[in-house]
C-alpha cells in the first residue's frame, strides 16, 4: 500500500463522470477525468486506486500506457487489483480505437 509522507495528500473526486469529460479523447483526460473513470469502472477498490493514481498524477495518456509493473511500482501490490485495472484499461483502449475508427470513417 502507498504511504503518504507528511505534507503529501491525494484528492478523492466524488463527482460522477459527465458525458463531456468521457466523450473527449482519452489522451486528453485530466487527472480528475481518470479518477471519475476509476470510480465508474472500478468502484469496489476505488479508494485504493484513486490514492495511487492521484499520487502519481495519472492522466488519460498515462492511463493508456499502464501495465502490471507500473501499477506495482505505483503501490498496487495485489495481483488481483492490478488485473482488475488492466482489464478495464484494455476495454477502454478498445473503445478508444473503435471511436477513432468511427471518426476516421466519417471524415472520408
Amino acid at each position: 500500500m502507498l504511504v503518504l509522507r507528511p505534507g503529501e495528500a491525494f484528492t478523492v473526486y466524488h463527482t460522477s463522470p459527465t458525458l463531456s469529460s468521457l466523450s473527449k479523447p482519452v489522451v486528453l483526460w485530466t487527472q480528475q477525468d481518470v479518477c471519475k473513470w476509476l470510480k465508474k469502472h472500478c468502484p469496489h477498490n476505488y479508494l485504493t486506486y484513486v490514492e495511487a493514481f492521484s499520487h502519481h498524477a495519472i492522466t488519460g495518456r498515462a492511463l493508456l500506457r499502464l501495465n502490471g509493473e507500473k501499477l506495482e511500482r505505483m503501490g498496487i501490490v495485489q495481483e488481483t487489483l492490478r488485473q482488475e485495472v488492466l482489464q478495464q484499461v484494455l476495454q477502454l483502449q478498445v473503445r478508444e480505437e473503435v471511436r477513432n475508427l468511427q471518426l476516421l470513417s466519417r471524415s472520408e
